[in-house]
């Protein structure tokens, strides 16, 4: 760690330490990519890739995906991208990678203008070693890209305030307008920019006015599309209604972005010995905080300019939260983590200023290592693939299907994951939202001579399902299969044997 602390670092160091970090991110994320299956969300618009032109894919897409129609900015993305590369599940997944990993030089060198190069370098390891930020890397949604326009962003605000010139102000806005078209929830973070502004007006001077207007602009421009739409989004999304918000999403938020979980689901159960370090990292990151927060009464002298990037990162980093949180108790619950993944870099930047602010050469060495080694252990030792393997669901059910084969799922969710994955006639598969809908359907079919599946993905009373199925059909012959992924599904063979079986 000596190299990270040295005032001056060689340039052809740092730039050998900045590229070998952004190769291992390449590994890690590219890792066994061609195990991770689509899951619901990713399964909408990749189900409808194939459309031969943008305007029918988009129709497809708005069709399938009713929340795609709000946002368009990524699905014209994704389809321009699959007319080149192709359309499949592992090409789409390098898309998010490559935008995913575009963050670590803009993170490292926003970090370095914010702070210094050995805080620049740290933080763009952490971010490389982020389980959540490796898993959004893989996604075939918006995530990637939001995270890569909220650096563009941040980068010509910055530079905007240093230098005054128009290109970085214009970058700063063009980048905020394409994040308003990415995700709905952008604006969360146009809030912590403004609160920066404010705090800052002698530095913003009468450009504070023109970014009020401009921000008022585009959100009257996103109102009024949503109104030509007829889109409301608390009706389109269910998934907002499923279960009330409590301090347990809070406290599993940090432990995710301190780095040491890829999802909200506790790794502990799929690691060696159950072990994982993820309370760890969290413990770590309180650390660096209070560490950052108490630095002012420690340092009086602390240049003025590592003080801005601190109160920048910490607004960039929990505002958006708060806001959210807020949200969460007075409308419906939308606390969901990478609806403000653009909180993780400086969340990141703020882990390694406070680390490296430690008191005592000898503490803050150990510290880091400890750090750097908790994120290696979770990126070796966190089973891959992370989401539900529902492609060998599909192959399993394919290769014994016939005209009397049928497919149930459990909730909506899992459905349309197992629809994608699973290559097996439409009309053969069906969709069950609740669990008693659900037993009495798998009942009623094994009255027939049918070959059934029964698909539990997540929150499914699995025990208690097969306890039932036994009961009402004593009969019934049963095999239960678990496939990989945190959470893995669960699939159940049934059938009546014929006499004589």
């Amino acid at each position: 760690m000596s190299l990270l602390r040295e005032n001056r670092p060689s340039t052809r160091r740092v730039t050998v330490l900045l590229l070998l970090v952004i190769a291992l991110a390449f590994v890690l994320r590219g890792r066994q990519l061609s195990s991770e299956s689509a899951w619901c969300d990713e399964a909408l618009t990749l189900s409808v890739l194939g459309a031969p032109s943008l305007p029918q894919y988009l129709k497809d897409a708005f069709r399938t995906d009713p929340m795609a129609r709000m946002v368009p900015v990524y699905p014209v993305t994704q389809y321009a991208w699959s007319r080149v590369f192709g359309p499949s599940d592992e090409t789409l997944r390098w898309l998010s990678i490559l935008l995913g990993v575009s963050c670590l030089p803009l993170l490292f060198w926003l970090t370095r203008r914010l702070f210094d190069t050995a805080t620049a370098l740290l933080a763009v390891f952490l971010l490389a070693l982020s389980q959540v930020h490796i898993y959004q890397s893989q996604e075939v949604r918006f995530y990637a890209l939001l995270l890569a326009l909220s650096l563009l962003s941040m980068t010509g605000l910055q530079r905007g305030l240093d230098t005054h010139r128009k290109r970085w102000w214009c970058l700063h806005g063009v980048a905020n307008g394409l994040m308003m078209w990415t995700h709905a929830f952008a604006p969360l973070f146009f809030c912590a920019q403004g609160v920066y502004l404010l705090l800052n007006g002698w530095r913003a001077g009468r450009r504070i006015i023109v970014w009020v207007a401009f921000h008022l602009f585009i959100a009257l421009a996103f109102t009024l599309w949503l109104y030509w739409l007829g889109f409301a989004v608390g009706r389109e999304s269910h998934a907002y209604h499923l279960m009330p918000i409590t301090w347990r999403n809070l406290a599993n938020t940090f432990i995710v972005f301190a780095g040491g979980r890829p999802t909200r689901e506790n790794p502990a159960p799929y690691m060696p010995g159950g072990i994982s370090l993820d309370i760890v990292l969290a413990l770590l990151f309180a650390l660096a905080l209070v560490t950052l927060v108490l630095s002012p009464l420690r340092h009086r002298e602390a240049a003025l300019e590592k003080r801005r990037g601190g109160l920048l990162c910490f607004l960039w980093a929990f505002l958006p939260f708060i806001l959210l949180y807020l949200i969460s108790r007075v409308w419906a619950n939308v606390f969901f983590y990478r609806y403000v993944i653009y909180c993780l870099p400086p969340a990141s930047t703020l882990f390694a200023a406070g680390l490296l602010g430690l008191p005592g050469k000898p503490f803050r060495r150990g510290a880091i290592t400890l750090v750097l080694l908790a994120l290696l252990y979770q990126a070796v030792f966190i089973p891959r693939p992370f989401r539900a393997d529902y492609r060998s669901v599909g192959r399993m059910i394919a290769g014994d299907t016939t005209a009397k084969t049928r497919v149930l799922a459990l909730k909506e969710f899992n459905g349309i994951a197992v629809r994608y994955n699973t290559p097996v006639p439409g009309d053969q598969i069906e969709t069950y939202h609740g669990f008693r809908e659900l037993c009495t359907a798998t009942i009623g079919h094994l009255q027939e001579p049918v070959h059934l599946w029964v698909v539990f993905y997540w929150w499914d009373d699995i025990d208690v399902f097969e306890k039932r199925i036994r009961e009402s059909v004593p009969s019934v012959r049963v095999k239960r299969h678990t496939f990989a992924g945190m959470p893995p599904p669960t699939v159940f063979e049934l059938w009546i044997p014929k006499q004589g079986e």
